[in-house]
This record gives C-alpha cells, sequence and structure tokens, in this order.
C-alpha cells in the first residue's frame, strides 16, 4: 500500500508499507488496516485534523473524511 505524504524537510515522498490489508469494495473506506499493522508501522489517525502519521517513515498524510 501507498501512502503520499510530506516528510520532516517538507519535501512530498511516497511511503511504501508492505503488509497485509484489505480492500473492501462495499465499505465507505475502501481500505482495512490490521491494528497489529498499524501498531507496527506507528501509523497515527487524527480524524479530527483529517490527517494521519506513519511513524516508520515520519511522514504525514491527509485522509479524506466524509
Amino acid at each position: 500500500m501507498f501512502f503520499l505524504g510530506i516528510d520532516k524537510s517538507s519535501k512530498e515522498i511516497l511511503a511504501k508499507i508492505t503488509r497485509e490489508v484489505y480492500l473492501a469494495n462495499n465499505l465507505a473506506i475502501k481500505l482495512l488496516i490490521r491494528t497489529d499493522i498499524i501498531v507496527l508501522e506507528n501509523i497515527d489517525i487524527i480524524i479530527s485534523k483529517k490527517s494521519g502519521h506513519i511513524g516508520s517513515y515520519s511522514t504525514n498524510f491527509s485522509i479524506e473524511v466524509s
């Protein structure tokens, strides 16, 4: 799975996480990530700010909240 994000130096990067994920066409989110992967990659999702952070890449990314 790939995340387009911004690193610490404000440079745009593509973070690649090679883990098992589930594509779910019938869900609004379209993607499920197991909690053990979220913990392992240090992923934080901040819904109120419509953003997230991948600690293993030191990368911030935007999310769409509907």
